[in-house]
Order: C-alpha cells, then structure tokens, then sequence
C-alpha cells in the first residue's frame, strides 16, 4: 500500500474552497439546447439514448459546448446516464459520438 503520509499537503483556504474561478468568459445562450430542439432531439431519438437503446437522461452536446459546440438538433443526442458518462470519460467515447453524428445527423441536415 501507497504510504503518503509524510508527503507534504497542499493547504487551501476556505474562500478559495467556496469561490468558484471561471477559466473561461460565459458561453452564453448560444451553446445550449432551447426547448423547442430539445423537443425535436427527444423526438427524433424517440426519447431513447442512441448508444444503448434505454431510456434517455440527458441531451448531449456531441461537439462539446466548452468547445464551441452550438446547441442545435445535429449536435445534440439524447443518451443514458452511463452512455453520457463513457461520452465525457475519454477519447473513444468522444469519437464515437463524432461518428454517430457524421453518419446519422450531417445526412439529416443536409437533406432536411
């Protein structure tokens, strides 16, 4: 077993614990789902997480919001809370909603 008890701890103060630092200005509005898409994704789905069949949670932003990805109905999907877990927990998940969207949504929008 790891022993770190002589390692040395890093103190933070109680105002640094209780204020929340933004790294990044507000996206705004621009980045999230309005009501009106987010009807229209939970349609689409059919209210059905598009990885796993199960109920959906959630609406996922397949290009993350924190990367500039707009709240329209061809980035978002609806997806569980395990699937929107795996979604945030690495590269694969990632990919593999970028490729969802390549092959079900651009062909929507494009003919839609």
């Amino acid at each position: 077993m790891l022993d770190l008890s002589n390692q040395p701890v890093r103190g933070i103060t109680k105002e640094q614990q209780t204020r929340k630092v933004r790294h990044k200005p507000k996206r705004g509005n621009h980045t999230k789902f309005s009501p009106k898409v987010r009807k229209t994704i939970i349609a689409r789905d059919n209210g059905l997480c598009v990885r796993c069949k199960r109920p959906y949670h959630n609406i996922h932003h397949i290009t993350f919001a924190s990367a500039g990805g707009a709240g329209e109905a061809n980035n978002g999907v609806c997806v569980c809370i395990e699937c929107h877990t795996w979604a945030h927990a690495g590269e694969i998940g990632r990919r593999w909603f970028e490729r969802y969207k390549e092959k079900h949504l651009t062909r929507e929008r494009e003919s839609g």
